[in-house]
């Protein structure tokens, strides 16, 4: 089925309604390339029974779900239709009482419309209104009905007559998407079911080889004209399709820039140029709404001499123990990001420096807790911060990033593993 093509896989159409087949999910991949992965995954591969199959099914189930809503639609608003002009030939032909045949044409039409109706409403009550394969048995029960109701109906009421059974053929053959295989099955059903009728019940042999010939020549005239239908109804379904695909790929590569452009790759965290953005976006707030706001640097302590004995993998492993640290000690509003190698910054918004010291002094400790796993080994490590306050008397963010450096060197000089804080 692999080499299949999509007109192949979508010729099938409405004949296998009941596929099954499911895509597998790997799950060898390392964290890391998961998470680079990720992105690239469409959000149509939930994880649902629905979502599961694979991308043939997933097409076939929703042409086919596509074209009986259609369907459904159509003979919904068809019997509505109908319903309202029946009644009002009925009461036509009960006042008049001229034309007996057109009587019970209209009473077999208002029957079956009827009976429609009560079907639908058994089935919406049953909670089956949704199911497809529910749409399907209406509206090849209604179309069954009304074409065997006219075509009985001509056969012994006005025999000379043939178009009182080819109308409802030609009304379905429009209004009707079927698959060339169902369309074919219903109409050598109901016309058999014609034929038959016309042999045993005239007794004209011309008249009878006549009707069969004529109803015969415009079945598969109808037949013809339904299977172009269908066929261009999927060729715009295959186009649909192939749009839909195009532009989700598109939307993922575009996503996929946009975080490679934005995100540190090793961390997940915020790169350097996103986080010069924020921070020149808080300032400016900061300006208008005289609201306060901290700035932290951190450092990791002895980060070469990781890299140095257990090897720069290890040393990636720490950077990504730390930002996990850090993570889950800041607050949903607090900007972080990864500067340059070991050193890290953090935007506090809403947070003057008594406050900006209390969290560093949190995440000093927590990151002072974190144990990073390599290899079987345990690797511990501590940070140094270095923080100061937005004040009136800067002037631009460089004056800010000198304090924060400043108090970072301090805290290095200082014996690591503490916080400096400038105001």
């Amino acid at each position: 089925m692999g080499n299949l093509s999509r007109e192949d896989r979508l010729g099938k159409g409405l004949e296998a309604n009941d596929c099954r087949g499911f895509c597998s999910i790997n799950s060898t991949e390392r964290p890391e390339e998961q998470r680079i992965t990720v992105y690239t995954k469409n959000h149509d591969q939930l994880n649902t029974n629905h979502e599961k199959k694979s991308p043939t099914h997933r097409d076939h189930d929703r042409f086919v779900k596509e074209v009986w809503a259609i369907n459904y639609f159509r003979v919904g608003m068809i019997i509505k239709f109908l319903s309202a002009i029946f009644a009002v030939l009925l009461l036509f032909d009960l006042v008049f009482d001229q034309y007996p045949v057109l009587f019970f044409i209209h009473l077999s039409a208002m029957g079956c419309s009827l009976l429609y109706w009560g079907m639908a409403a058994l089935a919406k009550k049953r909670g089956f209104k949704d199911s497809i394969h529910w749409q399907m048995a209406f509206v090849l029960s209604y179309c069954f009905l009304i074409v065997m109701a006219f075509g009985f109906t001509t056969l012994f009421y006005y025999i000379n007559d043939l178009i009182l059974y080819l109308l409802p053929i030609f009304a379905v053959g429009l209004f009707i998407l079927l698959s060339p295989k169902h369309s074919l099955i219903f109409f050598a059903t109901t016309h058999s079911i014609f034929i038959l009728a016309s042999i045993f019940g005239t007794f004209d042999t011309y008249l009878m080889a006549r009707n069969i010939a004529n109803s015969s020549i415009a079945v598969i005239l109808v037949l013809v004209f339904m299977r172009l239908t269908f066929q261009m109804k999927q060729h715009e379904f295959e186009q649909r399709i192939i749009i839909e695909e195009r532009t989700a790929e598109l939307e993922t590569i575009n996503q996929r820039l946009h975080e490679l452009a934005t995100t540190d790759e090793l961390t997940g965290l915020p790169n350097r140029r996103v986080f010069m953005q924020s921070l020149e976006r808080e300032m400016e707030r900061a300006k208008r709404y005289k609201h306060p706001f901290s700035v932290m640097f951190l450092d990791l302590d002895n980060f070469k001499h990781i890299n140095d004995t257990l090897g720069h993998s290890a040393g990636d492993v720490a950077l990504r123990q730390f930002a996990s640290a850090l993570k889950s000690s800041l607050r949903d509003s607090d900007i972080p990001g990864r500067m340059g190698g070991e050193e890290f910054g953090i935007i506090l918004p809403n947070t003057d420096l008594k406050n900006g010291a209390l969290l560093a002094e949190r995440l000093r400790q927590n990151v002072e807790e974190s144990i990073a796993l390599h290899q079987g080994k345990k690797i511990t490590f501590t940070v140094s911060i270095g923080l100061a306050a937005y004040s009136e008397e800067i002037s631009n963010i460089d004056d800010l990033l000198r304090k924060v450096d400043e108090a970072l060197y301090e805290a290095k000089a200082e014996g690591r593993n503490c916080i400096v804080q400038k105001s």
